[in-house]
C-alpha cells in the first residue's frame, strides 16, 4: 500500500508539472510531495544539496528521500539552460529502469548559488513567500488531481516551520 500511495503522489506532481509547464520547480515540488507523504503517514526527508552527473556536471537541487531511496520528480523540466536528466523514483532512473547514476548530496567545493542558500536557510512558510508560485495553493491544486480536499491554511500551520535537510555524503 505504501508504494501505491507514493506512486500516486509522485504521478500527481508529474501531471501538475506538465499541465503548468513548470521549469526548475524542484524546491516547490519536493516540498509539496513531502507534505502529502507526511499526510499519508509516510516518513520522508525533504532534502537539498548538490547533484552531480557522471560527466561531472553538477547543480543545486531539492528532492525527497524515503527509506534511503531518492524520489525526484523535476529532473526532466530544468531551468532554462539547465541540463535535462531522467526522473528518479525509488532511486531508479525511469528511462533506463536502472539505478540512477546521479550522485545526490555531492560535496560541491564552490558552494551553493544565492537562491539555493536562501531556500536552505528558510522554512516552508518563508519559502512560499519568496517563490513565484504559492506553495499552499500548489498543494491544493495537486490534491485535486488525487481527489484530496486540502485546506492550504491548515497545511501552512502544520508544515510552515519545516526546513529542508542539507545532504552532503
Amino acid at each position: 500500500m505504501k508504494k501505491v500511495i507514493i506512486k500516486n503522489i509522485f504521478e500527481a506532481h508529474l501531471k501538475y508539472i506538465q499541465d503548468k509547464k513548470l521549469l526548475g520547480a524542484c524546491h516547490l515540488i519536493s516540498a509539496s510531495i513531502y507534505m502529502l507523504l507526511k499526510e499519508s503517514n509516510i516518513n520522508s526527508t525533504l532534502c537539498i544539496g548538490a547533484v552531480r552527473s557522471q560527466d561531472n556536471r553538477f547543480f543545486d537541487h531539492s528532492w525527497i528521500e524515503i527509506d534511503g531511496d531518492i524520489y525526484d520528480a523535476t529532473l526532466d523540466m530544468p531551468l532554462k539552460n539547465g541540463s535535462l536528466f531522467p526522473l528518479v523514483f525509488a532511486s531508479i532512473n525511469l528511462y533506463t529502469k536502472l539505478k540512477t547514476d546521479l550522485e545526490y548530496g555531492f560535496e560541491c567545493k564552490e558552494g551553493f548559488e544565492k537562491d539555493t542558500e536562501r531556500v536552505l536557510n528558510c522554512n516552508l512558510a518563508e519559502y512560499s513567500e519568496l517563490s513565484y508560485i504559492n506553495l499552499w495553493n500548489l498543494i491544493k491544486d495537486v490534491g485535486k488531481i488525487i481527489d484530496l480536499e486540502i485546506n492550504p491554511n491548515r497545511f501552512k500551520e502544520r508544515y510552515g516551520n519545516i526546513k529542508r535537510t542539507l545532504i552532503i555524503r
